[in-house]
């Protein structure tokens, strides 16, 4: 059955590359892509807790990342780290420039 199952073709499944030149681009491409992965990773859940038995090790690992997940869907905590770190970044890149001025 397990190789059935990872041989099954599955549309709409989000691009997992990451883009971005500059670390700040790059997070906003991570939060971009998990923005786009939590309705796949759902239909996932959705299936999986039609399949499984309640009792499934799959299940609970399914659950217990659907419930860390929530708090990251609404990305708030995720964009200010992505801010904060662009700033970091673009103030250690100003004192570079000075120090070499």
């Amino acid at each position: 059955m397990s190789e059935l199952f990872c041989k099954v073709s599955v549309n709409n499944v989000p691009d997992p590359n990451i883009s971005g030149l500059e670390p700040s681009e790059k997070i906003a491409c991570i939060y971009t892509h998990l923005q786009e992965f939590f309705p796949h990773f759902q239909w996932v859940y959705e299936q999986q807790t039609d399949l499984q038995l309640p009792t499934s090790p799959l299940l609970s690992d399914l659950s217990r990342f659907r419930a860390g997940s929530r708090n990251q869907s609404t990305g708030s905590d995720f964009r200010h780290q992505a801010q904060m770190s662009s700033c970091h970044i673009q103030h250690q890149d100003s004192h570079r420039l000075q120090r070499a001025a």
